[in-house]
């Protein structure tokens, strides 16, 4: 038996079981025995009979490559298509930044870019749980890059983001980038998983006789020297091609289109032992943010989740100061500093006074939950906008109560009355809490609120790596 046939039958889905042996379901209709409609039909309750609860499912993680064309102007768009998608970690190529750093491109992904010149440049997008979990970042050339994740009893796992030169370079270059990716994949160890993502501007082809063990026969398109390349590079790090394992309509291979002419020239590579992880890897057309390269995307289980752990600390809220509240916790203070103080050393009187001004901040100006922030503003937010989102929910859990088809359609159209103008209030009120910021921000007197924010936009580009 081939290989072709061997994936053909894994892939093959088994039969529908039959009625003896089918697992008994809690039934539909109602407990009495007279007849009612299908709307006031209830099922069994639990305890009437043993349920047969789904197993949990096990955890995932979606890595995907994309050639950009120019990370200039595309990042909170690029941000907001990857947490649309579900994508963890993303491999970019060609962003076009100079300069080895890392920034927050908004949605809770950062991207960590490495570039010599204006031209080519490679990065890697992680979202807010991997972020943590970096171990080691490698910046071998503005075509190649690799970061390392140490995860929850499992191995670690090596990412890389590649950029192989276009079929009208030089082949002096060619080998010198081949060259590289072979001596970063020789560091790594045997024992760590590894994924190489990028676009490596080579056609391996439909089908193969002669690598069937890493290309999987559901290809597209021709072989050609560049292509000859990737197979070659594959076969000697027991790589399997992962996108070529799966078949998929056309527009789902299809990593390049302009006009006429379509390639698939973006893969991902992975350990061939880790292949049986893989649920799915296909291209997925119409994202607006380049008109020509497309997002090629891979799902594979993970043995354990990746959980992240991080601790609530709760802060004063000092932004209170400028309020009523503001005013009494000042009031106070004054009385102390005015009041007598004893003969005592100066540690201890400052102890008595550092403690007296952070209880009583807690009392006037209230304490944060320390909820862990996600990046988003909530300047805008007020008690009214909050009283009408309320209202919202109110009626959409109403109308999913609602029994009659007349309650159905009458609560429907109070929560879409509702929705609409709760969106358009907090339409309103992020634009007017923008002009209030723009407004505070050209004035001379709140020179130093500009000088913080661009304070905190440079540590968010400091990270170490």
């Amino acid at each position: 038996m081939n290989s072709t046939t061997s994936r053909a039958i894994t892939r093959a889905r088994a039969s529908p079981i039959s009625d003896e042996t089918a697992i008994p379901r809690a039934r539909t209709y109602p407990v009495s025995d007279e007849p009612q409609d299908g709307e006031n039909a209830r099922a069994f309750p639990r305890s009437d009979e043993n349920v047969i609860r789904a197993p949990p499912q096990a955890p995932r993680m979606r890595i995907s490559t994309w050639n950009v064309g120019s990370m200039t102007g595309r990042s909170t768009e690029l941000g907001k298509v990857l947490q649309h998608r579900r994508i963890n970690i993303c491999c970019v190529q060609e962003t076009k930044w100079k300069g080895s750093k890392s920034r927050n491109i908004g949605c809770g992904y950062k991207l960590i870019y490495h570039g010599t010149r204006a031209h080519n440049g490679v990065g890697i997008v992680m979202d807010r749980d991997l972020q943590e979990r970096i171990v080691e970042v490698k910046r071998v050339s503005e075509r190649l890059m690799s970061i390392k994740f140490a995860l929850d009893n499992q191995p670690c796992m090596n990412v890389i983001s590649a950029y192989a030169p276009q079929a009208g370079c030089a082949n002096a270059g060619k080998d010198i980038f081949w060259e590289e990716v072979n001596d970063l994949l020789y560091s790594i160890p045997p024992t760590e998983l590894k994924y190489v993502c990028g676009d490596l501007n080579g056609h391996v082809g439909q089908n193969t006789t002669v690598y069937n063990s890493i290309h999987g026969n559901f290809g597209y398109g021709t072989t050609n020297v560049e292509g000859e390349n990737i197979l070659e590079f594959a076969s000697a790090h027991d790589l399997a091609i992962i996108n070529t394992f799966f078949a998929k309509q056309q527009e789902h291979l299809i990593t390049y289109k302009s006009g006429n002419a379509s390639s698939q020239i973006d893969f991902i590579l992975a350990n061939r032992d880790r292949l049986k992880t893989f649920k799915d890897c296909k291209v997925i057309p119409g994202e607006p943010l380049i008109s020509q390269h497309r997002i090629l995307v891979a799902e594979f289980l993970l043995p354990h989740p990746i959980r992240m752990k991080k601790e609530r600390i709760q802060r004063i809220r000092w932004k209170r100061l400028n309020e009523q509240d503001g005013g009494e916790f000042s009031l106070k203070i004054e009385r102390y500093l005015h009041s007598e103080i004893p003969d005592e050393r100066v540690s201890l009187i400052w102890r008595k006074f550092q403690k007296f001004c952070i209880d009583t901040a807690k009392q006037h100006l209230g304490v944060s939950k320390g909820i862990v922030q996600n990046g988003k503003d909530t300047s805008w937010w007020n008690p009214e906008i909050d009283t009408i989102l309320k209202e919202k929910k109110r009626l959409f859990k109403q109308w999913l109560c609602s029994k009659t088809p007349e309650d159905r359609e009458r609560c429907k159209l109070e929560y879409a009355i509702a929705k609409k103008a709760a969106k358009r209030v907090v339409a309103q009120v992020k634009a007017l809490s923008n002009e209030n910021f723009y407004a505070k921000i050209e004035t001379t007197k709140e020179a130093q609120k500009i000088f913080k924010i661009a304070k905190q936009r440079h540590n968010n580009c400091l990270t170490g790596y």
